[in-house]
């Protein structure tokens, strides 16, 4: 196996990975579904929010994994803000914005969770989640590839 089919592997599998991470976090949800319920019962916050809760540890497991695919794909990130291409790849730049602002509703909750802050991370997140569906698809075939062999001998 060669180095770049190895470096292709590696990448296909982080893909893989990241598909599995977001239908955990998807089916673990069902957690704040419940969460908010109590809440408008009148449960305290915390008593409702764990950080232990299999969603934010899925959550925080697929943030780490898609982190390493934004850094398997730097150099192509780095070209699109050094030159200057965001209106040319539309979807790989909401792709991101929607990312970062994936991450500063995390950062919400280690301020104060609350209700509000629920509903923010709610709505960027299914933003998030369409925009990644629509990503994946797009990508697809070159994810395909990552797993072909090539026919040249080394």
């Amino acid at each position: 196996m060669t180095t770049n089919q190895g470096k292709n592997i590696h990448k296909g599998l982080i893909d893989i990975i990241m598909i599995l991470g977001l239908i955990g976090c998807s089916i673990s949800s069902s957690v704040f579904e419940k969460s908010k319920e109590a809440l408008r019962n009148g449960a305290k916050i915390e008593d409702v929010f764990s950080w232990g809760t299999l969603h934010c540890i899925v959550s925080i497991v697929f943030v780490c994994i898609i982190l390493i695919h934004i850094g398997q794909h730097w150099h192509f990130h780095n070209t699109l803000i050094t030159k200057k291409l965001y209106f040319k790849n539309k979807l790989i730049t909401l792709t991101i914005i929607t990312f970062l602002l994936t991450v500063v509703s995390f950062l919400l909750y280690s301020i104060g969770f609350t209700f509000n802050t629920l509903h923010f991370h709610s709505m960027i997140v299914h933003a998030f989640v369409f925009i990644v569906i629509i990503h994946f698809i797009t990508k697809f075939k070159k994810m395909i590839c990552l797993f072909k062999r090539s026919n040249t001998k080394d």
